[in-house]
């Protein structure tokens, strides 16, 4: 019995620390459009923000319930075809998805 109690209580405590991120995909989706808007290289009027494609790459838990989240975002034109994609890193929180501010990396183009 005192086996089991050692089981549950190390399975909990390893469930407590395995978090998954919040779902803050729109903060960098927006501050990597409105980037890209001030750089010059978009119109926001050519883009369809209903189809663009945000996957979550990867994330970390840091201290203090922060976590670094890395996207791959995707956007499209009106007419479907893709306009940029870009990479961010972003650190955000449970309470607060603008933990930090978005560092964007802009693909320039794919190599097969």
């Amino acid at each position: 019995m005192k086996y089991l109690y050692l089981f549950i209580s190390f399975v909990f405590t390893n469930y407590a620390y395995a978090q998954s991120p919040p779902a803050c995909e729109h903060w960098p989706k927006t501050m990597a459009l409105m980037g890209m808007k001030n750089a010059g290289i978009v119109d926001l009027d050519k883009i369809n923000e209903d189809k663009t494609k945000v996957v979550l790459l990867a994330y970390q838990a840091l201290p203090n319930g922060l976590f670094k989240e890395i996207y791959d975002i995707t956007y499209f034109s009106n007419d479907g075809k893709l306009v940029f994609e870009v990479i961010t890193s972003s650190e955000s929180s449970y309470e607060e998805c603008s933990m930090s501010d978005v560092a964007t990396f802009l693909i320039s183009r794919h190599i097969e």
